[in-house]
């Protein structure tokens, strides 16, 4: 029901104006440490706010952790999501569409071995479907029971309802399926005790957050972010999917879904250099720098 309840309000937007290691345990400490970090802030264009913080003597979950946050007014910004039939970095995908800034995106088949866009999981951008979910012994994986779709360049997360299809009916321009959940409704979604969700990896997510006031400025309106947790590195630790949903309920995500992470966490921003700048520590280089993007198959984009 609440699927069909979220199709139905996708579509009354047309009529309104509208790496791997152990996990430390946590508890409110943490939740301090976090929320009262002083984080370096950025404006990087009107309505979109880029703010990190390197938590470097162990604080956070009793590990060092290096966070990248953007902070995104859908009023002013737009978000997209963008693939190629090629693995492409996530600065060459952005600069191809003058993106302010961007992060990778969903799941895909590294092999590039002939799946439509080298997608494993349903893929659909300004209304063509692109590419089907590619399932394992006939059942959905773990980044196939959420998507994120965009409706006039407004993201939604949604939740896999019991329909087979249930992605090809959201009304939305852009759809990419994704996961796990991580909120929804403002409560954390069960989250299996397997390898994926518990050791520490680099991670991507996205978030939708209702109006709200930080020392990142006030909102008037809802707002979404895209978090860039980095990893696999003695500086930085990255986080289990747990650890993660602890911190975006902290954030006061209403919604919140996890997109591909590991070697392809990538965030991205325009700078006053016109090829604009990697301002997260990716992997595949296995250095601290940022120069380790690796090539993938779709992003998402703010414009």
């Amino acid at each position: 029901m609440k699927q069909i309840f979220l199709t139905i309000m996708l579509s009354a937007a047309l009529l309104i104006p509208c790496f791997a290691q152990n996990v430390a345990p946590s508890g409110e400490k943490d939740s301090l440490t976090f929320v009262k970090a002083v984080w370096l802030k950025k404006n990087i264009a009107s309505g979109i706010v880029l703010a990190q913080h390197h938590f470097y003597n162990d604080s956070l979950f009793g590990s060092r952790q290096h966070i990248s946050i953007l902070y995104v007014d859908p009023s002013v910004a737009k978000l997209d999501i963008v693939a190629d039939t090629v693995l492409r970095s996530v600065p060459d995908i952005a600069a191809q569409y003058g993106a302010m800034a961007a992060v990778n995106g969903s799941f895909f088949d590294m092999e590039a071995s002939g799946k439509p866009y080298n997608s494993v999981d349903y893929l659909r951008i300004d209304g063509k479907e692109l590419a089907p979910n590619h399932l394992s012994k006939g059942r959905r994986g773990f980044h196939q029971k959420a998507a994120v779709a965009v409706f006039a360049g407004r993201p939604y997360i949604l939740k896999a309802d019991v329909a087979d299809d249930w992605e090809t009916i959201i009304c939305a321009q852009d759809v990419v399926d994704s996961g796990p959940l991580l909120i929804n409704d403002w409560c954390n979604e069960p989250l299996e005790n397997v390898p994926f969700n518990v050791k520490r990896h680099p991670r991507t997510a996205l978030a939708i957050i209702p109006p709200f006031k930080t020392c990142f400025g006030g909102f008037s309106s809802v707002i979404y972010v895209l978090i860039v947790v980095d990893g696999r590195s003695d500086m930085a630790a990255g986080m289990s999917l747990f650890e993660l949903q602890k911190v975006l309920g902290w954030m006061g995500a209403r919604d919140a879904v996890n997109l591909d992470g590991g070697g392809s966490s990538t965030m991205y921003v325009a700078t006053s250099n016109i090829s604009g700048e990697i301002v997260n520590f990716p992997t595949d280089n296995r250095k601290f720098d940022h120069e380790g993007a690796r090539k993938v198959a779709n992003a998402l984009i703010v414009r």
